[in-house]
């Protein structure tokens, strides 16, 4: 079996200024995977227009990211521990934007359920050195599994309305 796919327009950078021209287009939808819009053929030249001087001449290569900047004076005191495949961050200074907005900058995502900082467990040394880049920051690795906080139990209270103590 064989499926056509066709050729199509894919938009990179930092479109988020561009946004929303693009959605007014049509037809095009946001690919997470490959970091950007994807359109048919048929709508190069409205994306082009759309994009005006953004737009980047065929085969050039793709800018670099910038790199996570990593906190500064956070004091933050952090644990990593293992948890099934991934890894876990958790500590009590999440509240805080500059570890929080550190952690998303290296890709982690924010579990509720375990209130801790999920990423790939290959990735524990490089956390591990980034969040170490703020010397302020206390960062413990354990070996002991990550156990997630009990889920709250839900209370049935009962509440005799009728007058029949």
């Amino acid at each position: 079996m064989s499926i056509h796919v066709g050729s199509c327009v894919l938009v990179t950078g930092d479109t988020f200024a561009k946004k929303d021209e693009l959605k007014a287009i049509g037809g095009g939808q946001w690919n997470k995977t490959l970091e950007g819009w994807i359109f048919p053929e048929e709508k190069r030249d409205e994306v082009v227009k759309a994009l005006g001087s953004d737009v980047a001449p065929p085969g050039t290569p793709k800018p670099e990211k910038p790199p996570p900047k990593p906190s500064v004076d956070a004091h933050a005191k952090l644990t990593i521990a293992p948890y099934k495949k991934s890894i876990v961050v958790t500590g009590t200074q999440f509240g805080d934007t500059q570890i929080k907005d550190a952690l998303k900058s290296i890709k982690g995502s924010w579990n509720k359920s375990l209130q801790a900082w999920c990423f790939q467990g290959t990735r524990k040394d490089e956390v591990v050195a980034f969040l170490r880049q703020d010397a302020t920051n206390t960062v413990t690795v354990v070996d002991t599994p990550y156990e997630p906080p009990a889920k709250k139990q839900k209370t049935d209270t009962f509440i005799n309305d009728d007058d029949s103590d």
